[in-house]
Parts: C-alpha cells; sequence; structure tokens
C-alpha cells in the first residue's frame, strides 16, 4: 500500500492512464486481489469516479474481475456502493455476463453472491427507485435467458436465482396493486372534502359514471392514475422489500450450500 501511494503521489493523473490491454490501475488492483483500502484509495483520487465505467480486456469492467478473481466482499462493497448510477452491477462483458454470472463461474463463496445479489436487489431501488428497479430486474432475465453457458453448475445457478427475482418481482407487482386498488376506493371529493369508501372496482366506476353526468367529477381513468401517484405505493414497496430481499439467496443458499466455504 505504502509503495501504491508514492507512485499515486508522484502523478495522480495515472489513475486514469491505461497499458497495453486498455487496462487502468483499478482494473489491475482487483484482478491482482489487492485489499479494500487501496481500492478505497484509487477511487477517492478518482472524483468522478470514471474508472468504475471504463471497460479492459473482455469488455470487462472492474466489479467483473473483481468477481471473477474472487474479491472479497468488502471490496465488492466498495465498488458498488461507489457506483452512484447502480449500472455497473449490471453491466455485460464481451460474451454477455455480469458479475453474478462470473462469481457464478468461479464457484465464489456465499459472502460474496450476497454483495451482489443486495446491489441488485434492495440497493438498486433505494438508489433507482421501483420503475429504474424493475427495468433493471427485467433486464437481467433476459440477459439470463438469453446468454449461452457451457458450465452446468453456473446455468443451475442462474436459473435458480433467475426463478428466485422473477417471483420476487411479481410479489412487487401484486403488492403496489393492492395498494393502488385501496387508494382508488378511498374517494375523497375534490370540494367539500367528503369521503366514500367502495367496496369494489365496479362501484366506483358506476359512481363516476353518474358523477360525470352532473360534471361534478373528472373520469374515472384520470383518477386513477392520480391516485396510482398519490398511492404511496412506491414507499410501501420499499418498505416491505426487506423482509422479501433474502428469499433469493435463502434459496441459492438451499439449493448450492457446497458454495458456502468455497473460494476461488
Amino acid at each position: 500500500e505504502e509503495v501504491i501511494e508514492l507512485l499515486i503521489h508522484a502523478d495522480r493523473q495515472t489513475i486514469l492512464t491505461k497499458d497495453y490491454s486498455g487496462m487502468l490501475p483499478l482494473h489491475m488492483a482487483c484482478r491482482y486481489s489487492l485489499p479494500a483500502a487501496v481500492i478505497s484509495r484509487l477511487l477517492e483520487l478518482d472524483v468522478e469516479k470514471k474508472s468504475l465505467f471504463v471497460k479492459g480486456i473482455y469488455g470487462q469492467l472492474p466489479i467483473h474481475i473483481a468477481a471473477r478473481q474472487g474479491a472479497p466482499p468488502d471490496v465488492l462493497k466498495v465498488l458498488l456502493s461507489s457506483d452512484d448510477t447502480q449500472s455497473t452491477v449490471l453491466e455485460e462483458d464481451n460474451v454477455g455476463r455480469i458479475p453474478l454470472h462470473l462469481a457464478f463461474l468461479q464457484n465464489q463463496r456465499h459472502e460474496v453472491i450476497e454483495v451482489i445479489l443486495g446491489t441488485m436487489i434492495r440497493g438498486r431501488m433505494e438508489r433507482l427507485g421501483l420503475v429504474q428497479w424493475r427495468r433493471g430486474m427485467m433486464s437481467f432475465l433476459n440477459s439470463m435467458s438469453s446468454s449461452y453457458e457451457r458450465d452446468f453448475m453456473t446455468r443451475e445457478k442462474l436459473n435458480v436465482v433467475s426463478e428466485s427475482i422473477q417471483e420476487l418481482m411479481e410479489w412487487t407487482v401484486l403488492l403496489e396493486l393492492a395498494v393502488w386498488r385501496e387508494s382508488c376506493l378511498s374517494f375523497q371529493h375534490h370540494d367539500d372534502g367528503r369521503r366514500r369508501r367502495f367496496e369494489t372496482m365496479d362501484e366506483l366506476i358506476e359512481f363516476f359514471s353518474k358523477q360525470q353526468e352532473e360534471q361534478e367529477v373528472s373520469d374515472v381513468t384520470e383518477y386513477k392514475a392520480a391516485r396510482r401517484i398519490t398511492s404511496g405505493a412506491e414507499e410501501i414497496v420499499r418498505s416491505v422489500l426487506p423482509f422479501l430481499e433474502d428469499e433469493p439467496m435463502a434459496k441459492y443458499k438451499r439449493e448450492f450450500p457446497e458454495t458456502a466455504t468455497s473460494s476461488a
């Protein structure tokens, strides 16, 4: 670490200087399994965190290399938490593999998988919101279904996690719909603040049809759209997610207990 600090002190611009193969110092630090303190220092000097998004050999980002080389969880946490866009965890290399895929391929231990999955699920939800999180998860599922993997065990791991995430997404959709529906059924009149509780959506639609004839309320479609925004569904899903987020990892551990203590 002292040698690296001396080199950086001599010329800080070298942290963004590529070698002949297109690798930055951050790539090399991940490749040779340097400690988290070194990774943190390189990123600290890279104020805009550009090095996180530079692809080196095989089109791999630093997070790909760390996952491939069996970096410890604290190194992965530094790399993933430094990415404000939360995009690197789902980025594909030249053959279509994301960091999780590489970690599976190298039979990384549970702690490593848990860090990557945690960022994919809760980390992206907290930083990007529900809509962007779902888009990212759909991108992941599409990538997993279309990518070729000849290693049987890796393919099995990808399938197990993909199924779990698909199930998790379905749970969040059902929860959001339930909250949205409840918000729609609790009607409050704009003019005098009168409240009315409907038991079914059919009752609500019938009410709107009658009121529209008297020009007292807006179109039911507009009302539903407005209630979706004001229902607080996203915040509720976020608050419930910690209760659900461990399910994919729990299933993975049940299916593949042998990777609990294995290392690259």
